[in-house]
């Protein structure tokens, strides 16, 4: 994995720009520095407008050291619906691409598709347990997307 230098606050200031509030629901997971979960929180259309206020809190949470790291889960919805059967009654469901990343004071790393798929399938607290895909869930590599954030704001320096 490749750290990149770039904070919580900018990953998701540029997750929002690049696809927009209506069609992402982000769920940020903090941690103590003993590996505890801190809190869970969620963010979506209804309530993204709270995000730039958690993100500077959590940031400074982070410098200060009273949070280890963040994680990043994206969803973000496509426009294709996709039928599906759950008991016994036939529903549509949009797809989702999914992205996992990570933040510490020290930048965001992401994962690979393979590695996306595998956070999302197995059970933390038993790796041998492992959760069955969810349907029309697209495994997607943030370290992709971190690598165009980085070129993003690169160019935008560039331009300044």
């Amino acid at each position: 994995m490749t750290n990149y230098k770039i904070n919580l606050a900018k990953v998701l200031v540029k997750i929002r720009k690049r696809f927009g509030d209506d069609k992402i629901f982000l769920t940020l997971v903090a941690f103590t520095p003993e590996g505890e979960t801190y809190s869970i929180s969620t963010f979506a259309e209804d309530n993204i407008k709270e995000l730039t206020n958690w993100a500077g809190l959590f940031q400074t949470k982070l410098f200060s050291g009273s949070i280890m790291m963040i994680t990043i889960i994206l969803r973000v919805f496509l426009p294709e619906q996709h039928e599906t059967e759950i008991k016994g009654k036939k529903i549509k469901i949009p797809g989702k691409d999914l992205y996992n990343f990570y933040c510490t004071k020290g930048g965001c790393e992401g994962f690979t598709e393979e590695e996306t798929f595998e956070n999302q399938t197995t059970d933390y607290k038993n790796p041998e347990n492992k959760f069955a895909p969810e349907p029309w869930l697209f495994y997607k590599s943030s370290e992709k997307l971190l690598e165009e954030f980085t070129e993003e704001i690169a160019k935008e320096k560039d331009k300044k």
